[in-house]
């Protein structure tokens, strides 16, 4: 049983690694590849349908840990808090921008500069 549940959890933090690189790639890029307003709006459309999605992933493999792993969970997210919780930080506020960016349809300097910055930290992290 422990090898089934922890081949779930695996494919669920891979799913959100594997899927979530199309998000903080397309965030990394945003500086360099979009230079008007018309072209930032591509890129965020882009990725507008995905962002959301993807971090589910990640909430479903915590989740899961939480479920068939608790030792392992507590271990994991106690030793590394400070570093979880930048992670989630940074996550949401490179989500707040582009949330509002699709909502608004607007051209916003914010996502410009927030973004990328949040996606390097989540890199580093």
């Amino acid at each position: 049983m422990f090898e089934l549940w922890f081949a779930i959890v695996a494919v669920m933090f891979t799913a959100y690694v594997v899927l979530d690189g199309y998000d903080l790639g397309a965030g990394a890029l945003h500086l360099f590849v979009a230079r008007t307003g018309e072209e930032r709006r591509q890129v965020l459309a882009a990725v507008g349908p995905f962002w959301d999605a993807n971090e589910v992933w990640l909430l479903a493999g915590g989740g899961a840990m939480f479920a068939a792993f608790p030792p392992v969970y507590a271990t994991v997210f106690s030793g590394v808090y400070l570093a979880f919780i930048l992670l989630l930080v940074a996550l949401h506020v490179e989500a707040d921008p582009l949330g509002w960016h699709v909502f608004r349809q607007a051209e916003l300097r914010r996502p410009r500069r927030g973004m990328p910055a949040c996606q390097q930290i989540v890199f580093a992290l």
